[in-house]
């Protein structure tokens, strides 16, 4: 991925996510943040106990794509932002779930986006 255009790793993102909006935690996701499935799910934040660990890996997985696309493609924004939209309203339907800070919905989706950002 590293030697891939832009638009090739944009096509390859776009390919990850679902109908419904979610990216796996795979290891064609950890290609794309240029890390191993090892790192990628260790740096999962941590959830409420109880918490579905397939929804967790989902939000995760979710974030870091969106960080992929916000820092290193943010030159193709525009041909991205309609899957961004479906991605954060995913994660916002779902964040609940996590232990990031945050008082309501929207503000623990920016928090799992700032630390997909930080992870990358």
């Amino acid at each position: 991925m590293a030697s891939s255009t832009p638009e090739k790793q944009l096509a390859f993102i776009v390919l990850l996510q679902t109908a419904a909006g979610f990216f796996e935690l795979s290891g064609a996701l950890a290609k794309t943040v240029f890390k191993s499935v090892e790192e990628v799910t260790a740096a999962v934040p941590p959830a409420d106990e109880g918490a579905d660990a397939l929804l967790v890996g989902r939000l995760w997985a979710t974030a870091l794509a969106l960080a992929v696309l916000t820092t290193r493609l943010d030159s193709l924004s525009g041909e991205w932002m309609v899957l961004a939209k479906k991605s954060r309203k995913w994660i916002r339907k779902n964040v609940a779930v996590l232990g990031v800070e945050g008082t309501n919905k929207a503000e623990k989706t920016a928090a799992l986006e700032a630390l997909a950002v930080a992870f990358l």
